[in-house]
């Protein structure tokens, strides 16, 4: 192996990461669950990207009408200012997205409170030998219809900590798990030749010394040859694993965590510390729910 064909292969591990991208959202095969929140998945197929994105919207309605024994107004202005809202790319869904709709239970309008768009995924694929866009949308309401202030979703950056460990094992914790392969590997070479590197160099130098001592120089020369080369391999591998680890902190540190959808009532368990006695607390930490005026 020569310093050629050391230095290519770490370069091209180097930028190789660099050439995959997002993964699917994580609510299309799990969708979230919570003690607070209701969630429904709504999916749509169609050859316009609209039809597809209307059929998502009514399918997770239609969803939602099942579970509380609704019954959905068959046309109406409020059934298609919903979908419209729920479809409107213009709505900021993270801070201010709440719509008030009324479904119908016999005759009896029902309001549903804090209705809110999640997260939205789509994608063109062939299905019957077409082109058509298979559409998903994520929606979440408020048990108990109470209007609960609730952020639509949080960030895990534990991924952060882990690329500091070992390049890969933050890619992988966020699901990119091409590229978590690609650091792993990459980074375990050149850890294996940092280590073979330094222990044959050791080998071949105490061999090289022993023959000058002895006046070999035949096999010095060859030992003073297999140690230079070890060293020059062991001091690429040096460089291309800082060169990978730092390419890993910096992807780890500009990508964003899994996303946490769900949120649970939590049990608090904190230290207590008195004049006679140590212990701990234990508080359940109940979100308050604020009530909607009838």
């Amino acid at each position: 192996m020569n310093k050629l064909t050391v230095f290519i292969f770490f370069i091209g591990s180097f930028f190789a990461v660099s050439m995959f991208g997002q993964a699917k959202p994580e609510w299309l095969n799990n969708i979230p669950q919570s003690d607070l929140f209701e969630y429904y998945l709504g999916n749509g197929e169609s050859a316009i990207l609209e039809t597809a994105q209307k059929q998502a919207v009514i399918d997770a309605l239609t969803q939602i009408a099942q579970k509380n024994n609704l019954k959905i107004e068959s046309s109406g202005e409020s059934q298609q200012k919903m979908i419209n809202n729920l479809s409107n790319e213009g709505i900021n869904t993270e801070v201010d997205f709440e719509y008030k709709s009324t479904l119908t239970e016999s005759s009896k309008a029902v309001t549903l409170v804090g209705l809110k768009r999640v997260e939205y995924y789509y994608e063109k694929v062939v299905s019957g030998g077409k082109e058509v866009y298979r559409y998903s949308i994520l929606l979440r309401k408020p048990k108990g219809n109470q209007n609960i202030e609730k952020p639509l979703y949080t960030f895990d950056n534990s991924h952060k900590w882990r690329s500091v460990v070992f390049p890969g094992w933050g890619q992988m914790h966020v699901n990119k798990r091409k590229k978590g392969a690609m650091f792993l590997i990459a980074g375990g070479a050149a850890v294996a030749g940092i280590v073979a590197g330094q222990s044959l160099y050791s080998v071949n130098h105490t061999n090289y010394s022993q023959s000058i001592k002895k006046g070999d120089l035949k096999d010095a020369e060859i030992y003073k040859y297999n140690r230079d080369s070890w060293e020059l391999i062991r001091n690429i591998s040096i460089v291309g694993f800082g060169g990978i680890y730092a390419f890993n902190l910096i992807d780890a540190f500009v990508t964003r965590g899994n996303k946490i959808y769900a949120f649970n009532n939590q049990l608090m368990l904190s230290p207590q510390v008195s004049a006679n006695a140590v212990g701990f607390n234990i508080r359940l930490n109940i979100t308050p729910q604020k009530q909607t005026k009838p």
